[in-house]
């Protein structure tokens, strides 16, 4: 008797473990102000629990579909992010947009694209299944066609990375994930000059 009460008890606590799960799971993107980690100090997104947000100095409304964040600006046209979180960490992909170099071939994914607006920012893809990022980074990739994404595979510094993508003649939109963190007001270090001015108000 006191094994099957023992057995429930632990089966008890199990589901509520995964109902546990499967509520932080349901809950999204929540409501805040983040800021990429690699600039903790500096705004990029806020979304407000009235339903309003501001995404690099453009307002929106917002809602979330459970894989995107649906911004849709004044005129109507909706901006969709997509988003991944977990119980430690959460990920924005940044839509990124390149164009094919001039003079360069390659099926699909494979050849030379440059960053739109950033000289000097480029993926180059190999047959060989390798990549150049910036002419800094190098690794491996791997394509999911039926997914319409891409693995970064860094052998050092970096996590493998996946990314979405689409391509359009020579044009390529990709969705790049960046880790975001709440918003860190920055204090005055000592023996630092008080600034003066109005500041960024975010």
């Amino acid at each position: 008797m006191i094994r099957k009460g023992f057995i429930l008890s632990l089966a008890l606590m199990l589901l509520l473990c995964f109902s546990l799960a499967a509520s932080a799971a349901a809950e999204g993107f929540p409501a805040g102000d983040w800021a990429f980690g690699s600039e903790p100090g500096t705004s990029i997104l806020r979304l407000n629990e009235d339903g309003t947000a501001v995404y690099r100095d453009t307002e929106y409304t917002w809602e979330d579909d459970g894989q995107f964040l649906v911004l849709k600006d004044a005129e109507g046209e909706d901006l969709r992010l997509r988003y991944r979180v977990t119980e430690k960490n959460k990920w924005l992909y940044v839509i990124m947009n390149y164009t094919r170099k001039e003079g360069t071939t390659g099926e699909d994914l494979q050849g030379v694209w440059n960053l739109d607006g950033s000289e000097g920012a480029f993926f180059e893809f190999s047959a060989k299944n390798t990549f150049l990022e910036d002419g800094v980074f190098s690794g491996t990739y791997k394509v999911d066609y039926e997914n319409n994404s891409f693995t970064l595979i860094y052998p050092m510094l970096f996590d493998d990375t996946q990314c979405f993508f689409t391509i359009d003649g020579g044009h390529m939109v990709v969705e790049y994930p960046w880790s975001v963190v709440e918003t860190q007001t920055v204090t005055e270090q000592p023996g630092q000059p008080e600034e003066t001015g109005s500041g960024d108000s975010h």
